[in-house]
């Protein structure tokens, strides 16, 4: 899997297991979000849905309701009451957060922009999840490889930019 992570470099991308915790990212990942390898579920829940996504994120309700819903559908299939206890911890972030008209909670749009502010810049992302859902190994199925594309010209170059120069702050 670090080989599909380090292929898509520049732009970010992680393992992420179906309790929301990132096992392994790339460069641009852990350029992007700091400190996420380091954190268990309920401290990546409350770092990205009670503080950095709020911050950083212009479309945050969209992202988020999406995120939640994506949550929430995941929990209800597998009947894990450990990822039901999660996705109502997300929802707990979002108590105060109006969805969206366009996010209808039955119908998921196909894809979700997100528009992040970083310091001056303005960028734009889409994301895409690689899921094993055919593998006989119970952990393996359990991971999903997020992988995050620039969705404009601007993103792609802060992306480029960023790896050539890894002290620069993103």
């Amino acid at each position: 899997m670090q080989s599909v992570l380090d292929g898509h470099d520049p732009s970010p991308a992680a393992v992420i297991d179906a309790r929301g915790v990132t096992r392994l990212a790339n460069a641009a990942a852990r350029r992007l979000f700091p400190g996420a390898l380091e954190m268990r579920a309920e401290e990546s829940i409350d770092a990205f849905f009670g503080r950095w996504g709020p911050a950083h994120v212009e479309n945050w309700p969209e992202v988020a309701w999406a995120a939640a819903d994506r949550r929430r559908a995941r929990a209800g299939e597998s009947g894990d009451p450990e990822l039901r206890r999660l996705a109502e911890r997300v929802r707990e972030h979002l108590r105060d957060t109006p969805r969206p008209p366009s996010l209808a909670a039955e119908a998921m749009p196909p894809v979700i922009y997100a528009r992040i502010r970083l310091g001056e810049e303005r960028l734009s992302f889409f994301s895409a999840v690689l899921r094993f859902e055919g593998a006989r190994d119970v952990t393996l199925s359990e991971l999903g490889v997020e992988l995050t594309f620039p969705a404009d010209e601007p993103t792609a170059a802060f992306l480029r930019k960023a790896a050539e120069d890894p002290s620069s702050p993103t």
